[in-house]
């Protein structure tokens, strides 16, 4: 990742980039959809997932996530239904799967942070830079965040289901730079998926980081865009200049 300037803040995503399921969802599947009478392959939920998904969100007339829980609620309902299609599973059953599920995923012991995030941090704190988070969820994050005592650690939190706007939209970025009071210029998106963090800050006159595996190419060339694998290579792209400036 190059970095011909420090910026002047970072906001980060966290679904994927800041907070990961643990265990995947794949494995969570296998283990809990056992008692309803269903086998799936943890590959097999992670393969079909997205697709699941994308038909999910792009039937949804408002936010993903909603701004309640039961409208987030609602939404992964929707997901599983759609998932889940070809399996014998009443509605009731598929209420219960879902509720379950969600559940699981509201505790800190289901989810893993990222493991760069501490250098991060330090790096950041030492030069100066303020860092926000910046994620389309629902209501349960913060709280969420605070189980994993990840609150205190950012300046500033900015969650779609608490501002009504979600990304890609350049209202949620608009958001967190006046919390920030730093310029959209000289402020630097990171996160994992490309239309919604990406393309997302790039509209909104940000410069991004797409976190992305080695292999990944960017999908079309923009302008302060960047790619890395981790948080921790961006902590160590900062952590140089650091040790440049002094």
């Amino acid at each position: 990742m190059p970095l011909t300037a420090l910026p002047e803040a970072l906001t980060l995503d966290v679904g994927h980039t800041l907070l990961f399921p643990d265990p995947p969802l794949g494995e969570m599947y296998a283990r809990k959809l056992p008692r309803f009478g269903i086998q799936v392959q943890p590959a097999w939920v992670d393969r079909e997932f997205a697709r699941a998904w994308e038909a999910a969100r792009d039937g949804q007339p408002g936010l993903v996530y909603g701004t309640t829980h039961a409208e987030g609620l609602a939404f992964w309902i929707e997901v599983n239904r759609r998932l889940l299609a070809g399996f014998p599973l009443s509605p009731t059953d598929l209420h219960s799967f879902v509720a379950d599920l969600y559940d699981s995923y509201a505790r800190a012991a289901n989810w893993r942070v990222a493991p760069g995030l501490d250098h991060l941090l330090q790096i950041c704190a030492e030069l100066a830079i303020p860092v926000a988070l910046l994620s389309n969820w629902g209501q349960r994050l913060r709280e969420l965040l605070r189980e994993l005592d990840l609150v205190d650690r950012f300046q500033v939190i900015v969650i779609s289901a608490e501002v009504g706007i979600e990304k890609p939209a350049p209202g949620i970025f608009a958001c967190a730079l006046r919390a920030l009071d730093r310029p959209a210029a000289r402020t630097v998106h990171v996160g994992d998926t490309w239309q919604d963090d990406i393309l997302g800050a790039h509209a909104a006159g940000m410069k991004a980081i797409w976190i992305a595996p080695d292999s990944a190419r960017l999908p079309q060339p923009l302008p302060g865009v960047d790619r890395v694998a981790s948080v921790e290579e961006i902590a160590q792209v900062l952590a140089q200049a650091l040790d440049a400036v002094g």
